[in-house]
């Protein structure tokens, strides 16, 4: 039985990740071992959030923020923005996801469409993963179906001159105005890799170390 709701859950998400027409690295990830948080990597001028491939509608939010914070908290977005990397630097990770969560609510509500926010560097032996707090259409917006990506997971190659890699994302797909299944994922060029399912409300220390894991695995 388990293993026939894997099934349904990884076609679902692989049918509606087919659809998404999301534009992700897909080259292989290098082996390493077990990761160390280097929060301190996050720099101001990283604050930025620019990203190519997530472009948003103007000063447009959502009304229904079940998922991703509720609402305006009355501290301008970058302020919670620099909270949030200043809580992952001190180890408060599960309450930076949160603070991240309203910082998105405070961009919503200010009208500005920042794309992602940048909560942490992970060193790796052989590299290191930036996560990004996803804020695009449909991670503002949350459609009744499809998939929203509220982080992913960017692991880059060693050295100077540093190469992207892998974009591994945490995945909650919609179906009927709810949140019906979710998991670790990947678009690729054949489609959509599933690697493993969660729980739709995975906390944020879950949803790391499971990527680590991927991600470090030999």
């Amino acid at each position: 039985m388990k293993a026939a709701n894997f099934f349904l859950v990884s076609l679902f998400l692989y049918c509606l990740g087919c659809s998404s027409g999301d534009d992700q690295n897909t080259s292989a990830p290098e082996s390493g071992v077990a990761a160390e948080s280097s929060s301190d990597a996050v720099a101001d001028d990283e604050m930025e959030g620019v990203s190519e491939s997530n472009e948003l509608p103007d000063g447009e939010g959502s009304s229904n923020n079940s998922q991703l914070g509720e609402g305006a908290t009355g501290i301008d977005a970058m302020s919670l923005y620099r909270e949030a990397q200043s809580q992952m630097k001190e180890g408060n990770r599960t309450a930076a996801y949160e603070t991240a969560k309203k910082a998105m609510a405070s961009f919503i509500a200010e009208g500005n469409d920042l794309p992602w926010m940048l909560l942490e560097s992970i060193d790796t032996v052989n590299g290191r993963i930036d996560v990004h707090f996803n804020m695009g259409e449909k991670e503002r917006r949350l459609p009744d179906d499809g998939i929203i990506r509220p982080l992913s997971f960017r692991i880059w190659s060693g050295g100077e001159e540093a190469q992207l890699l892998q974009v591994i994302d945490f995945e909650i797909g919609r179906f009927g105005g709810k949140a019906i299944s979710a998991a670790i994922g990947e678009m690729t060029d054949s489609g959509h890799s599933n690697y493993g399912v969660l729980d739709v409300d995975a906390d944020y220390e879950t949803i790391r170390k499971r990527v680590i894991e991927l991600v470090t695995q030999e």
